[in-house]
């Protein structure tokens, strides 16, 4: 069982010998046309299933799929949605990972609501016969309110007097960390000037991982140059080169966005560091 055919027919057989098994769909990378098929990409299979309570307990078919190398059980219990549900993940000796979820029925509206991302692959009740081709447009980036992008602006400014104290305590950690926080800021900015360029159309993916593909050459060499090595004098320098790009870049969005972005934080902030980087 190593290909994505002999996994479907091995859950098409199980599902339809089981009476309890309503309906399956498959989630994720794998009903995605916009990502590129690799083999590391899992496999997210969800059972909606009658008499949960004695389902799941009888989960003895996984093992069909072969002995696994590791695996992970979690119930998940919510007050909203779907409001009880079980995880079970397993990577497994032919190295395929199955991330299997065994929902009751009754909760089929909440969960199809949930992800556009949807294929379904057994559906006995035909609750699922509305349901339309997999789609990433819940995943595409939205627009931002000048609200969001002050917000993103402030938390970048206020972070980086986080990363200011670390550096003159040295304490190579404590920077560390906050200069990951003022990343995830300009990851923000750099998203939104994809989504303006494709008409928030796209998605850059989980943790960004699609993002090479849509901004400069320039922009990712100056992203990729943001992760420091773990010394004193690289992290004052990394923290220098974030300063930059997202302060030209911020810019850049209050523009295209025709945002009326005020600057004066920013440049206090950045006046404040140049100081103390000079002990002044």
């Amino acid at each position: 069982m190593n290909s994505e055919r002999e996994v479907l027919e091995k859950v098409l057989n199980i599902a339809m010998v089981d009476d309890d098994i309503k309906a399956v769909c498959m989630n994720g990378s794998r009903v995605n046309k916009n990502i590129e098929p690799d083999n590391y990409q899992d496999f997210d299979i969800a059972f909606l299933v009658g008499n949960y309570e004695i389902f799941i307990q009888k989960l003895s078919f996984i093992h069909e799929f072969g002995e696994s190398i590791i695996s992970q059980c979690n119930r998940v219990y919510s007050r909203n949605g779907i409001k009880d549900q079980l995880f079970y993940m397993l990577l497994f000796k032919n190295y395929i990972r199955i991330d299997f979820r065994f929902i009751p029925i009754e909760y089929f509206d909440d969960y199809k609501k949930e992800d556009q991302l949807l294929e379904v692959l057994v559906d006995k009740t035909e609750k699922f016969k509305d349901v339309s081709k997999p789609s990433d447009e819940t995943y595409h980036i939205k627009k931002p309110t000048e609200k969001d992008l002050r917000e993103c602006c402030n938390e970048f400014w206020w972070i980086s007097t986080y990363v200011i104290k670390g550096i003159k305590r040295e304490e190579i950690f404590y920077a560390i960390e906050h200069l990951n926080i003022m990343r995830e800021m300009l990851f923000n900015l750099l998203d939104w000037k994809v989504g303006y360029q494709y008409d928030w159309k796209v998605s850059t993916g989980k943790n960004h991982k699609l993002l090479k593909r849509y901004i400069t050459e320039e922009e990712w060499i100056l992203l990729t140059k943001s992760y420091p090595n773990g010394k004193i004098n690289d992290i004052t320098c990394v923290l220098n080169k974030l300063i930059e790009q997202f302060y030209d870049l911020s810019q850049e969005i209050s523009n295209l966005l025709d945002f009326n972005l005020d600057f004066k934080e920013a440049n206090n902030i950045k006046e404040y560091i140049n100081k103390q980087l000079k002990n002044e």
